[in-house]
């Protein structure tokens, strides 16, 4: 028990020092696109967000991100972490590179997966983990 409590402490610090490590130097002006999503059970919501135009979800705990016209997402390396005030379950956030083989997303959009982490031995898909997620 102490074991998977620790693997989600460092987890979370892993998750919130490589935003602040991607941040790092710039100011809002300089990040490429941010976002927050509301997982809302499967039909997510944007509730702030800078050149991230829409979320969708084409699967259970599956978000597909769209940048704004001119953001081209391939060319960066997009942090993501929960949002813990959206969220119904303890989860994991990963973002998958754009483009990647086996998306569930259009080439041109980024992938977002989010993962119940409440029993770390049978990890799924959920649609109840809420997300930031940075696009430096």
């Amino acid at each position: 028990m102490i074991r998977w409590t620790l693997l989600g402490l460092a987890a979370t610090v892993l998750a919130v020092g490589g935003v602040a490590y991607a941040s790092g130097g710039n100011d809002n002006n300089g990040d490429k696109a941010w976002a927050q999503v509301n997982p809302n059970g499967g039909s997510p919501l944007l509730v702030k967000a800078q050149g991230i135009v829409s979320v969708s979800s084409p699967l259970t705990g599956v978000y597909c991100l769209r940048a704004a016209s001119g953001i081209d997402l391939a060319q960066s390396a997009p942090v993501a972490s929960q949002e813990v005030n959206l969220s119904t379950t303890l989860g994991l956030v990963t973002p998958r590179r754009v483009g990647a083989p086996n998306s569930s997303c259009p080439t041109n959009q980024l992938q977002i997966d989010t993962w119940d982490a409440s029993n770390a031995s049978t990890l799924t898909l959920v649609n109840t983990v809420g997300f930031d997620v940075l696009v430096p």
